[in-house]
């Protein structure tokens, strides 16, 4: 027979599976034998073997297969017969397992797990009458090409590693069609989270001394066992950090061998009686110099575990470093009791890890250790290069926290978390709002820090306060670019009035903290107060501005006042200002508002508001998308650059008179009106009107029309 194992070339790919494709005579043959064994009854081989004489030698080997994988299925069903083994034993005594044939050197006593790569069984090595965990290739994956494939890689995997933390495989082999390999049996269990609660913890740690003390032999040992099992307790915390620092070091060794694991999880880590730990399941992993069984664009794992760059399933781009994701993920399961990511199905699942940060462990449980946090977050970071440069250098850190050492990993500055920031939240906004937001938000992040750290001790309350003042300047800087002028143009007005309403929502919520220092709560007090009446001014000058139109007939007729209301409106005088002093143009604006709510109606007024807001496109449709009434994509945002680029080209209009994003806005003194002729000729200011409409869709349209109401007809 030929080596049921043989790699195919890479180069010979498509002829060797062209040359191994199935016949579908002897698939339809396999699945009426195994329906008869199943139906119980007795079917005979050469009975089916006559059926295709020309497939005659193929089949035989097939229907064996069969005969094997119905033995085991019945044993699985069957009441567990389990013997201790000892050097005195006989073999002929546990050949025949209630019936079932052994498989080549190996007699199958019970299943003890599955798994999507095959079976695995305990089973008793005929030659040398020693226990071992026989994993079996189901016979249906056995047809696949691709399955077999695999299967041989974890038994090439796991063969050619030695180390003291993974499991050594014994044999490999195919009997009759059946593919197994044999490996070192562990009496234990799979890690998880609940070994290493609060209440799992102390029972746990009763039986590893136990299990210590019987070896010892002494009453004293035993004490000294439970002692140390007390201590162990309330560490449990430790005890994670050496295991999964165990498992870095055995995960270094096997990259050094050019081997990548990439199914690393909670369930492919054993721990034993003892308190060791076990890598196993080698079935996804990755040899450097072997065929690659994987094609591009496939995922390939446990979605729960899987690295952002695994879950693409871009086979290029995953290494070592995949492995070091995954191991942080249970590192980080193990300590908090809970998954980095909660999805309730795999679209959710992928979604999140493609795209979200997991949460801080302390805000599951403050009693984690700001090191270990800080190394399972390093652990866990979204780009590859931000992790640790292997796995030895995540045990070797591990180890410092072990024995008390300066830790190595920081944790993020407020540039890395407003970079990543950025990453997940493409903005449709012009650059300079975005940056003075994402400044906004690392002030909050920096300050919040520092209120957090000041309790600890005086020293971080003295740092707190230096920390505190450099972000109190930067913000008094801010608002200042906000406060500067009231008077630029709408634009540039609208930017303001969004940092100021995003500097008030942060004052707000810092003195909504019951413990902040008194003197510090009064500065607080102080620049909200400032921010909050230069916010209000602002509110007050931009629903001034549309009063100029009331001096334009055609507008007064669109609004339907009477003779006494235009009576009224003349005897007001000029409806702009012309000072050049801010507070004087507030002052007037308030006059004047106070006097056109009494002589306006609320109706009235609303649609002087949206009669502006059409004579100020396209420039107000800006303003609409900036502050959040007309909602567009990145794409289209695209669109509306080029469209209207090419019509700045078009028109040969002066580049002084584009405003960022490509959209024209008027250059005007302060006594400038805002009416058509201020912006730009009629045509042309239709023209990039439309432009603009044509490159939003039904919805954001009906949007736009619910803003400016009915067209305005000068």
């Amino acid at each position: 027979m030929s080596d049921p194992f043989a790699v195919t070339d890479p180069q010979e790919k498509s002829e060797a599976n062209d040359s191994q494709a199935i016949d579908p005579r002897l698939l339809e043959m396999s699945r009426a034998y195994m329906d008869a064994l199943r139906a119980g009854e007795s079917p005979k081989r050469e009975e089916y073997l006559s059926r295709y004489p020309d497939l005659r030698d193929e089949a035989r080997d097939y229907l064996e297969g069969i005969e094997i994988a119905h033995s085991l299925e019945q044993a699985k069903e069957k009441e567990s017969l389990r013997a201790v083994i000892s050097s005195s034993s006989k073999v002929s005594d546990r050949v025949d397992f209630q019936g079932g044939a052994p498989i080549g050197d190996f007699c199958i006593h019970r299943e003890i797990g599955r798994g999507g790569m095959g079976t695995v069984y305990e089973a008793t090595q005929i030659s040398l009458g020693r226990s071992v965990a026989l994993k079996v290739l189901p016979f249906a994956a056995a047809l696949d090409e691709r399955h077999r494939k695999r299967f041989l890689l974890e038994a090439q995997s796991a063969a050619q590693l030695h180390h003291q933390n993974i499991v050594p495989v014994y044999a490999v082999g195919c009997e009759r069609g059946t593919h197994y390999y044999a490996m070192q049996l562990i009496y234990g269990e799979p890690i998880s989270a609940k070994l290493f609660s609060k209440e799992k913890a102390l029972e746990f740690d009763k039986n590893l001394a136990t299990v210590n003390a019987r070896a010892d032999g002494t009453s004293r040992a035993s004490a000294t066992s439970m002692a140390s099992a007390s201590r162990s307790t309330r560490n449990r915390f430790q005890r994670v950090a050496a295991l999964i620092a165990d498992v870095a070091v055995a995960l270094e060794y096997a990259h050094s061998c050019g081997i990548v694991h990439r199914d690393i999880k909670p369930g492919n880590l054993l721990l034993d009686l003892n308190g060791k730990i076990w890598i196993t399941d080698f079935g996804l992993a990755y040899i450097a110099t072997g065929e690659h069984v994987t094609q591009t664009g496939e995922m390939l794992g446990t979605m729960r575990y899987m690295s952002p760059e695994q879950a693409t399933g871009s086979r290029g781009v995953v290494d070592h470093r995949s492995d070091i994701y995954s191991l942080g993920a249970t590192l980080y399961e193990l300590l908090t009791g809970e998954p980095v990511f909660k999805g309730s199905d795999r679209q959710s699942l992928l979604n999140q890890v493609l795209n979200s940060e997991p949460k801080s462990l302390r805000s599951v449980d403050a009693s984690i250790p700001e090191e270990l946090e800080t190394i399972t977050l390093k652990a866990l970071s979204h780009s590859p290069s931000e992790r640790y440069e292997s796995a030895q250098a995540f045990a070797e850190d591990l180890q410092r926290y072990l024995d008390q050492m300066p830790i190595l990993a920081r944790r993020p500055t407020m540039l890395d978390q407003t970079r990543k920031w950025m990453r997940r939240h493409p903005t449709v906004v012009m650059s300079l709002l975005f940056s003075m937001v994402a400044a906004m938000i690392s002030l909050a992040i920096t300050t919040a820090v520092v209120t957090r750290q000041k309790s600890i001790t005086q020293q971080s309350l003295d740092q707190a306060e230096r920390r505190l003042a450099t972000a109190q300047a930067a913000a008094d800087e801010m608002i200042s670019l906000a406060e500067n002028e009231f008077t630029k143009t709408p634009m540039e007005e609208t930017l303001r009035l969004r940092l100021l309403s995003s500097a008030l929502i942060y004052y707000r919520a810092l003195l909504d903290d019951p413990d902040l220092n008194v003197d510090v709560r009064e500065r607080f007090i102080a620049t909200r107060d400032r921010v909050s009446k230069i916010h209000d001014d602002l509110l007050l000058l931009r629903d001034d501005r549309p009063l100029a139109y009331l001096s334009d007939e055609s507008v007064l007729d669109d609004l339907q006042l009477n003779e006494s209301q235009r009576k009224q409106l003349q005897a007001m005088g000029s409806l702009v200002s012309d000072s050049e002093d801010s507070m004087s143009q507030v002052k007037e604006a308030q006059a004047r508002k106070l006097e056109v709510n009494r002589i306006l109606t609320s109706e009235q007024r609303t649609r002087l508001r949206q009669i502006a807001i059409q004579l100020r496109a396209p420039t107000s449709i800006l303003e609409s998308i900036i502050n959040g009434q007309i909602r567009i994509s990145d794409a289209q945002l695209t669109a509306i650059q080029r469209a209207i680029v090419t019509r700045i080209h078009t028109t040969r209009l002066d580049p002084d008179t584009v405003l960022p994003l490509a959209i024209p806005e008027v250059k005007q003194s302060r006594s400038a009106s805002f009416g058509p002729d201020a912006m730009m000729d009629v045509k042309t200011r239709h023209e990039v009107t439309e432009t603009i409409l044509n490159q939003m869709t039904p919805e954001q349209r009906h949007a736009w029309a619910t803003i400016t109401g009915p067209v305005f007809v000068p």
